[in-house]
């Protein structure tokens, strides 16, 4: 792991170590967001910027031998649900970042989009910190509730005019989010740089950002001009943070280049992919086994074909690359795409393959061929979210490497189970599932066209535990009705003792659950890696997609809700 540190180095990040006799600190930020979400990071091999600086802190506390700063969480904690309002759900990826190597209650925080209409009494935009509380103020931090830093109403206040996900700088200070615009010129698509600054506002008084840089790339002159030509179909964009470059698209069907994401954004340059809506961008720069300053934008257009084009440090246009169909219907690939930079390979989810026979996991190379599939149920008009890899995947153990994800043996019309798959030595994914059709993901009672929400949260690992680590896996399944049975369960696929992965019965069943978020959950991200920094401290963190149909602490009956939930037990 002396790696990550070489690496995180190199990008010019400063590790100050504080020892004394009391006391020792490191100093450094950490970030987990959508963009890492979406990009596989193999241990020792880091690629980005976020993955380098979690790979640190890990060596930074395992170096220090942090011990426990307050009492372990136990079973009775109750941990927080924050009001969000009744217009709309914290429905996308939420962002933390964390300031050190032991959790801050000031300076750690969590941002998230509400997809609502930004109003003088309705935030779209919100940041929390005092984070590692329960219910009964025995947590890490004081009290029993986490504390707004901010509630921003940003961008034009239009129905159906939402913001993307939020993406924070790496010293916190910063928050980029997309406001995806609205069909013709009048609103257009818009990035919005915010300094948080002193904050304020609240969910029903928001404020407008005080201190912010917007860029209308979409309105610019010559080749890059292009007003939206209908709904905006872009999921969010891409930031690649050791460059601070920003890749996003429209739906005239250009894709742009942007600097100085997090200081002052400009385009450098677009290209025309066609008049096809962008409906997922990614990207990888550097290129492993490409020469120096490689970079490969991948995007996926009307949701139905992937196609690749370089961006090459110094060059002043996009290249074609490949183009390639992925499904036979419009918008048959519902979530983001996934990267694997180190192996060099590009996963997503569609519910019509190119047949339009099947559903499937599909895997391509970076020269656009695809490499392995596996089908996860008959073509259907389902919304599939992506699955996750494992720990044997990211430490490169190609005989028990696995990657799970949710199958749907009848479609739309039916219910989800939990799958896994394996690849081959050369690393290219079976076509036949290891383990498919274990039901237990599914709440009691469960109603049919209920969902698996994105697993690309990936696994939380508890690196406290000895001589492995604990690993656990979060699936949330709901239909979007508060009325409907949902559930999220965690799913242990490895223990002090023993590697439990891939699963291979389907009758396997998950360590907790819980059954309390009405219509199912976001997409979720986490903070720590450890449940021995004290109370409260090892999260998962979402959104609810339906009101509450009973009053919880603190969200009223209608209103959604934004959760933290301990990983450990769910509680």
């Amino acid at each position: 792991m002396k790696v990550s540190f070489k690496k995180a180095l190199e990008v010019g990040l400063l590790l100050t170590l504080f020892a004394s006799v009391s006391s020792a600190q490191v100093s450094f930020p950490t970030i987990q967001a959508s963009g890492n979400r979406r990009f596989v990071e193999h241990t020792g091999k880091e690629k980005t910027l976020q993955g380098q600086l979690l790979a640190a802190r890990t060596e930074a506390q395992r170096l220090l031998k942090q011990v426990n700063r307050s009492p372990m969480s136990s079973v009775a904690d109750n941990d927080w649900a924050f009001d969000v309002g009744a217009n709309g759900p914290a429905s996308g990826f939420p962002a933390t970042f964390t300031a050190g190597a032991i959790p801050d209650c000031v300076n750690d925080h969590v941002s998230f989009a509400i997809r609502a209409q930004g109003t003088s009494t309705q935030a779209n935009l919100v940041i929390l910190n005092n984070l590692y509380v329960n219910s009964g103020g025995t947590g890490f931090c004081s009290g029993t509730k986490p504390t707004v830093v901010a509630a921003y109403n940003v961008g034009t206040s239009a129905a159906g005019n939402y913001l993307g996900d939020t993406w924070p700088s790496v010293d916190g200070t910063k928050i980029v989010v997309l406001e995806k615009g609205l069909a013709g010129t009048a609103t257009p698509a818009e990035l919005h740089v915010i300094t948080i600054g002193a904050g304020g506002g609240t969910v029903a008084a928001p404020i407008t950002p005080p201190t912010e840089t917007v860029l209308g790339y979409t309105t610019g002159g010559g080749t890059c001009a292009s007003g939206l030509s209908g709904a905006p179909s872009l999921k969010d964009v891409a930031i690649w943070y050791t460059s601070g470059n920003l890749y996003t698209g429209d739906d005239n069907g250009r894709i742009y280049k942007i600097t100085n994401a997090f200081t002052a954004p400009a385009v450098a340059y677009c290209i025309s992919t066609g008049s096809n809506p962008i409906t997922d961008v990614n990207v990888d720069e550097n290129v492993t086994g490409q020469p120096a300053g490689t970079n490969y934008a991948n995007i996926v257009t009307l949701g139905n074909t992937l196609k690749s084009y370089s961006a090459n440090s110094g060059a002043t246009a996009f290249t074609s690359r490949w183009s390639t169909v992925v499904s036979s219907v419009n918008n048959g690939v519902t979530d983001f795409t996934l990267e694997d930079g180190d192996l060099n390979f590009i996963y997503l989810m569609t519910n019509h393959d190119s047949t339009g026979a099947n559903a499937q996991l599909q895997q391509y190379s970076y020269a656009g061929t695809l490499v392995g599939s596996v089908t996860v149920g008959p073509a259907s008009s389902q919304n599939l979210n992506m699955g996750a890899w494992d720990q044997s995947y990211q430490h490169n153990v190609n005989a028990t490497a696995t990657f799970y994800y949710c199958a749907y043996p009848s479609g739309a019309a039916g219910l989800p189970n939990l799958s896994d798959v394996q690849f081959d030595a050369s690393w290219h994914m079976n076509s036949t599932p290891t383990m498919t059709g274990d039901t237990h993901v599914q709440p009691a009672s469960a109603v049919a066209g209920s969902t698996c929400a994105s697993m690309l949260g990936n696994y939380f690992e508890d690196k406290s535990t000895t001589p492995k680590t604990t690993i656990d896996m979060i699936i949330g399944v709901g239909d979007g009705v508060a009325s409907d049975p949902n559930q999220v369960s965690s799913w242990r696929i490895q223990t002090a003792s023993t590697n439990n992965s891939p699963i291979t019965s389907n009758t396997t069943g998950y360590q907790q659950h819980v059954v309390t978020n009405p219509g199912g959950i976001s997409a979720y991200t986490g903070d720590w890696n450890s449940s021995a920094l004290g109370s409260n401290t090892y999260n998962f963190y979402f959104g609810t997609l339906a009101p509450q149909l009973t009053s919880r602490p603190v969200c009223a009956v209608g209103h959604y809700c934004f959760v933290k939930l301990q990983v450990s037990s769910l509680n």
